[in-house]
């Protein structure tokens, strides 16, 4: 955050010639605020002096200051709302709490804004740096940014640092895909660039089609970063305003984590809130490390042969078949009901969800005769199943999972091409 300090502060600290000043028999406070755009010649901040008296005292300066300049040619450099919390002083350092609006600011806006706030309060005696927190929220990806006489440096270099980019994964409006949106950001350090990406996938889309995933009121509590884990402590409206559907869910969890590990150097995300392990969330279990998880990123490419169907699999939260939304693009001579198939029987375990086929199942043949699906499996299929919980999970996973074909609505199973072999399931009849 340091070189965000870097503006046009040899611009700006030509405020001299525009501030305005109010007379007065008693010690002047000055007030930093930025320019309006008509004194821009004159540099980005301005001052002036309280029109009203104004004792030397933090508290005192701080309920005038975010009223806002009384001088037309000056403007708040915060977002609307913003207002003065507490300041309490240790040493040489004031640690001033705002509201949270001020988290809204970004980039060069949110450093001038800062800038002000230090200046401003910098008048008082003794005081040699400025601590400034915004309430329940972060500022540039920071619990609280520091500014020092040395964050402010009389030349703008923003332009030199390099700016990157980010990528924050919406959900699209159904909830079976995410979909990726791209921000730019010239945070340099690791923990700032997740906990920014975090930030802004807590705000709504800007995209009519996409939607946000995360709970309502929900704020970041902690991120830290340990080896290759990403450690997030959510607050307890996370988990209080939790998503009830299945597909809402899971673009919930996936969009958190597949946004933080898109850093090389995170491959895993666990959840907390409010410093606690959660064992379920409503269906998933959050007390798994979760990886990223790459065939939940869409869209639906339809003009590449795309086909959106499901996997359904065993989630370990509860234990019951789950739906996972799944792209399918077919192979010559393949059928989407074989490319689909073919993906369920090779479905690796990950997430907290797991196949319900036996591993060593083989498909030994799979035809569609109108909307009629036949498959025929090895033995392995009938040897892998041992409960009549078993067998019926597994019969379900395969027939719901062909069935979200749109040109397949029933499936007969046969193993070695005769409809016996599970001891719970008469294989005889057609399945929907």
């Amino acid at each position: 955050m340091k070189r965000c300090f870097m503006l046009l502060l040899c611009l700006c600290i030509i405020f001299s010639f525009c501030g305005c000043s109010f007379a007065g028999t008693h010690p002047s406070v000055i007030f930093y605020y930025r320019t309006s755009e008509v004194a821009h010649s004159s540099g980005l901040i301005g001052h002036e002096t309280a029109q009203d008296y104004v004792s030397m005292t933090a508290d005192s300066i701080g309920k005038y200051y975010f009223d806002g300049p009384q001088s037309e040619l000056l403007r708040s450099p915060f977002p609307k709302g913003t207002s003065f919390l507490s300041a309490e002083r240790e040493g040489d350092t004031l640690y001033v709490i705002v509201s949270s609006q001020l988290s809204e600011l970004t980039g060069v806006n949110l450093s001038l804004a800062l800038s002000c706030i230090s200046m401003t309060f910098s008048q008082l005696d003794g005081i040699d740096a400025v601590s400034v927190s915004a309430e329940n929220a972060l500022l540039g990806g920071q619990e609280s940014i520091l500014i020092r006489d040395d964050n402010i440096l009389l030349k703008d270099n923003s332009l030199e640092i390099a700016e990157t980019k980010l990528t924050v994964y919406y959900s699209t409006s159904d909830f079976r895909y995410l979909i990726p949106v791209t921000f730019g950001t010239k945070l340099e350090s690791l923990q700032e660039q997740a906990s920014y990406a975090l930030q802004l996938l807590m705000q709504e889309p800007q995209q009519d089609n996409l939607r946000r995933t995360v709970p309502k009121n929900t704020e970041i509590l902690d991120l830290s970063i340990e080896s290759d884990l990403c450690i997030v402590d959510f607050s307890n409206d996370f988990f209080r305003n939790r998503p009830q559907g299945e597909a809402t869910e899971r673009m919930t969890v996936l969009s958190i984590v597949n946004t933080l590990t898109q850093f090389e150097e995170i491959s895993e995300v666990q959840f907390y809130v409010e410093g606690e392990s959660l064992p379920l969330y409503t269906n998933m279990d959050l007390s798994l490390h979760y990886v990223r998880d790459e065939s939940a990123i869409g869209p639906v490419r339809t003009g590449l042969n795309e086909v959106d169907a499901s996997l359904y699999v065993l989630r370990s939260g509860d234990g019951e078949l789950a739906e996972i939304p799944i792209r399918i693009k077919s192979a010559a001579n393949e059928t989407d009901a074989e490319a689909l198939l073919t993906l369920l029987l090779s479905f690796e375990g990950k997430n907290g969800y797991s196949s319900a086929i036996p591993a060593e199942t083989l498909v030994r043949s799979i035809s569609v005769d109108g909307n009629h699906c036949h498959v025929d499996f090895s033995v392995a299929f009938a040897n892998g199943l041992k409960t009549e919980e078993e067998q019926v999970k597994a019969l379900y996973s395969v027939v719901s999972t062909l069935t979200s074909l749109e040109s397949v609505r029933w499936v007969t199973i046969t193993i070695e091409g005769k409809p016996e072999g599970l001891s719970y399931v008469d294989l005889t009849q057609s399945f929907r």
